[in-house]
C-alpha cells in the first residue's frame, strides 16, 4: 500500500494530510529513522500503513524491546471482542 493514497483529510482534526518523513518510535527508541508517512498539516498526527507497523514491530522484536501480545488481554463475548493493553 502506498502512503498518501487513501488519506486526504485527518480523521482527528480534519486538516490536510501530506506526505512527510518521520521516525518510527517505540517509547524512546527509534526503530526506523526515516519512514514516508501521512502527516496532518494541522495537528501533526502521523499515520502509518499496516506494512510499516508490521516491519517496525518485527525490528523491535529482534532488538528485544517489544514482544508480541505482551500485556494484552483479549476477551470475547457473544456480540463483541475487547482488546485491552496493560
Amino acid at each position: 500500500m502506498m502512503v498518501g493514497k487513501y488519506l486526504k483529510k485527518c480523521p482527528i482534526c480534519g486538516g490536510a494530510v501530506k506526505r512527510a518523513r518521520a521516525p518510527y518510535l517505540m517509547g524512546r527508541v527509534v526503530i526506523e529513522p526515516k519512514l514516508e508517512v501521512d502527516k496532518c498539516a494541522r495537528c501533526g498526527e502521523e499515520f502509518y500503513t499496516a506494512e510499516q507497523v508490521a516491519l517496525a514491530q518485527e525490528k523491535a522484536t529482534k532488538l528485544g524491546i517489544w514482544k508480541p501480545w505482551q500485556g494484552i488481554s483479549i476477551t470475547k463475548s457473544k456480540k463483541s471482542t475487547t482488546v485491552r493493553g496493560r
